[in-house]
């Protein structure tokens, strides 16, 4: 049984996870995060699903792997939003009273808009910069690290 508490532990400290407050869509954080960090996220072929009940939520997931570094990024939206019985939409703008139903990936970090997980292989990742970068591009009101013992819901940043 330690080995099992010892190996999660470790798996929960492989990664950061930083936060992020914007009002872009997925697809134009994704273009803005590789210009001003120059990686390649690139749209998963999956979104990430997570049931709450008997709701499916579906959140958008970007993803990067640098080969060279042996890091990956995975850019993941915190919000899923259910207007119909199987019709999940990402963002929510004017759709007034249609929306039945609001599903958090990390239901702690409700004002949270995007987390990008970054898999840290030794701490080649200087985190901090990357962090200065994307509180630099305009759009973006607020991004910061969260220490991980502080995500009650972090076995939801678990995907691979």
């Amino acid at each position: 049984m330690q080995h099992w508490l010892d190996l999660e532990e470790e798996l929960h400290n492989s990664f950061s996870v930083i936060a992020i407050h914007t009002g872009f869509k997925p697809s134009h954080l994704a273009y803005s995060i590789n210009k001003y960090l120059n990686i390649q996220l690139q749209r998963s072929k999956d979104d990430l699903d997570l049931k709450k009940g008997n709701t499916d939520f579906y959140f958008p997931l970007f993803e990067f792997v640098d080969e060279n570094l042996q890091h990956q990024y995975d850019l993941v939206g915190n919000r899923s939003i259910q207007i119909g019985k199987l019709d999940g939409i990402i963002h929510y703008e004017g759709l007034g009273s249609n929306v039945q139903e609001i599903g958090y990936l990390i239901p702690e970090y409700r004002k949270v808009d995007y987390f990008l997980k970054v898999d840290l292989d030794d701490n080649l990742v200087p985190l901090q910069q990357a962090v200065n970068t994307i509180n630099d591009i305009k759009g973006i009101q607020s991004a910061y690290v969260i220490n991980n013992s502080l995500i009650k819901s972090i076995n939801n940043l678990i995907f691979d």
